[in-house]
């Protein structure tokens, strides 16, 4: 199951954040590919290519999770499926842009997961944890203060805090090429994932933002009799209160915040 929140955050910008959720049955389990894509703030209609970038990846899903099924879960297939979808998606932006005039372009993150494994495609600076006792980051951001602590020029507290933290090294359809980086695990009995913009994880460091999104991982029953443990109300209400919590501190960019759950962490 899944929830989220979304928001234009406190600058009043229009909110250039795309997402889609798709879940597919099949023999053995449930299948979930998440997408969600931060149109590029400072470029012009950087909403049209988040949202060309997430309805790519949906309708990619319509053929291809069955696909997936029919060939036993091959990773290495749906690696190679996705990486040829964002150079489509790069190609076609790019094209745009060059056509219209206009400079624009968007992070993707997409997350598929499926049976006891999952796989990410990172371009840009979105975020994935794993929720554990505390959140756990699984993504690397693609950014300039990332590189400068990967040299040592930064510890990890400098790089969350430096100003080239909003500077991307790349993102789909603002120049020719990208090059997507995958990271891939297992997922344990009751796993739960946050996907979320960097609006959001500029705050994951605050206690009350970090302790809205870590009660998730350890729910009681008292929790789950108070909600009829209806799985989306809860996990939608977690996301509802930390991305406001971001707006109260005044996050000016856009803020996102997708969670989803395995069935024991639904209470099934």
């Amino acid at each position: 199951m899944s929830g989220y929140y979304t928001s234009s955050g406190a600058g009043g910008r229009p909110n250039q954040d795309s997402f889609s959720i798709r879940f597919a049955e099949y023999p053995g389990g449930d299948m979930v590919q998440i997408v969600l894509c931060d149109g590029m703030g400072g470029l012009a209609d950087g909403e049209k290519a988040s949202a060309a970038a997430v309805l790519g990846f949906h309708e990619w899903f319509t053929h291809g999770a069955k696909t997936f099924y029919r060939r036993g879960l091959d990773w290495d297939w749906l690696e190679t499926e996705w990486r040829g979808l964002v150079r489509e998606l790069n190609r076609a932006i790019y094209t745009y842009g060059q056509t219209t005039g206009c400079r624009l372009g968007t992070t993707v993150t997409a997350m598929m997961a499926a049976k006891d494994s999952y796989r990410i495609l990172q371009v840009g600076d979105c975020r994935v944890y794993a929720m554990e006792a505390m959140p756990t980051q699984l993504t690397v951001d693609q950014t300039a203060a990332v590189h400068k602590m990967m040299l040592g020029q930064l510890t990890k507290e400098e790089a969350n805090r430096d100003p080239a933290r909003n500077v991307l090294l790349q993102c789909v359809g603002a120049s020719a090429k990208c090059r997507p980086v995958f990271y891939g695990g297992s997922i344990s009995a009751g796993g739960m994932f946050l996907i979320c913009s960097d609006g959001f994880w500029h705050h994951m460091e605050d206690g009350k933002v970090r302790n809205h999104v870590a009660v998730s991982s350890v729910r009681t029953e008292d929790k789950k009799e108070k909600c009829s443990w209806q799985p989306e109300t809860y996990f939608s209400g977690i996301c509802k209160d930390a991305v406001e919590e971001c707006v109260r501190m005044g996050e000016p960019d856009n803020i996102t915040a997708i969670m989803i759950g395995t069935a024991e962490a639904e209470g099934q």
